[in-house]
């Protein structure tokens, strides 16, 4: 009987910088980021795997998500949703990467930069191909608009 294959990866990679960073800094931040509660402290990658609560490649077995996923953590009324338990899971069964700028920058600094860069990231227009005669809102309308109405119309 030949060997059952593994399913392919459902989605890409997850960014530690972007995506798991921020999500620590946010559920972890006030008692293990900031503190050391519980005599644990994480404030960076170097230091979050020093601590052996990430087990590279093994999402359910790593403590991090089992004391998630027991409800222990994060105390004081904060819920982690499954979508970002998911988030950790893929980020750890991935192997734990670290994609950012330097392992020894403490979270919250990275949850920043990918705070401020999502801010500077502009969404693109959607182009809309017209058929012919159609008019566009953007093109046509809007002109005419500015043009004679929004010096009394802001």
């Amino acid at each position: 009987m030949p060997a059952a294959k593994k399913p392919a990866a459902a989605s890409a990679a997850v960014s530690f910088s972007r995506e798991v960073a921020p999500l620590l800094a946010r559920h972890c931040g006030s008692c293990h980021i900031a503190g050391r509660k519980g005599g644990f402290q994480m404030v960076s990658y170097a230091g979050l795997m020093k601590t052996g609560v990430v087990q590279p490649g093994a999402g359910e077995a790593s403590r991090l998500v089992e004391v998630i996923l027991s409800g222990d953590m994060p105390r004081g009324g904060g819920k982690v949703s499954p979508d970002e338990v998911g988030v950790l899971m893929r980020w750890i069964d991935g192997g734990a990467p670290f994609d950012g700028p330097d392992p020894s920058l403490p979270f919250d600094a990275m949850a920043r930069q990918a705070s401020a860069a999502a801010a500077a990231t502009p969404p693109q227009p959607t182009a809309v191909k017209l058929k012919p005669g159609e008019l566009s809102f953007a093109a046509d309308v809007a002109p005419v608009l500015l043009e004679h109405c929004a010096g009394c119309h802001d």
